[in-house]
């Protein structure tokens, strides 16, 4: 586990040293949250959540002159992107998180036995199934004027040069809000809002809820066999 270490104006982690400057400036203008306070925020959950970036590309928001001002978008393509389904009904173990906004990920693991377009192609077939199944609450239209208040499946994400938001992460949104792991039945918790988690309240939650997703590593799903599960479960 990788640890960070910040004294002296400058931060250490992994043998390599960074230089703080402007710790002072504030960078969430409506909360008053500093640069400084943002890297201790990282300080503190990076052994939450560095484990969910190894072997990932990161892209990264900048907002050197706070939120409210440009953004810079710094990002590395991927070669590989993992889909995503709600997937009790295939014997899947899926995990779930909030992004700091109105949407909720879910993320499958997979054993990278097939490429992108097949897990793509899972992706899309689960969502149209949901949808098919529950026209009513699912719905797979891009179009928001035509979704009528149902939850949108969105499959577009899994889609090359997409990004998904890494967990723990602070979105540069007024509140701090963070990308929060879950359990399933606080997701479908009615009263869950992107402002239940932010830099300053999520320290608390880390410290007495364990990691939602302990576990996750040690399954890898084959997405050809999902697939097939899938196509059995669509022909009832």
């Amino acid at each position: 586990m990788t640890s960070i270490d910040i004294r002296g104006g400058q931060a250490t982690a992994a043998g390599h040293t960074v230089k703080l400057g402007n710790t002072g400036k504030v960078l969430f203008p409506d909360d008053g949250i500093t640069k400084g306070e943002l890297i201790e925020y990282y300080r503190q959950v990076a052994g939450r959540m560095l484990p969910y970036l190894g072997d990932h590309p990161i892209a990264m928001a900048r907002y050197p002159d706070g939120i409210t001002r440009q953004r810079i978008f710094q990002k590395n393509p991927a070669a590989y992107y993992p889909g995503w389904v709600l997937a009790g009904e295939l014997n899947l173990t899926c995990y779930v998180k909030t992004t700091g906004g109105k949407g909720l990920h879910v993320h499958l693991p997979l054993n990278h036995r097939q490429d992108f377009e097949e897990a793509r192609g899972f992706a899309r077939d689960a969502a149209n199934v949901l949808a098919a199944r529950h026209p009513d609450v699912v719905t797979t239209e891009q179009r928001k004027d035509a979704r009528g208040g149902r939850v949108y499946a969105d499959i577009m994400r899994d889609s090359y040069a997409q990004t998904v938001v890494a967990p723990c992460s602070v979105r540069g949104r007024p509140g701090a809000h963070v990308a929060t792991l879950l359990l399933w039945e606080e997701a479908e918790d009615p009263g869950l809002s992107p402002g239940r988690f932010t830099l300053r309240t999520i320290g608390e939650r880390l410290a007495e809820v364990a990691d939602p997703w302990a576990g996750l590593s040690r399954r890898c799903y084959d997405v050809a066999t999902a697939r097939h599960r899938l196509a059995a479960l669509a022909g009832k």
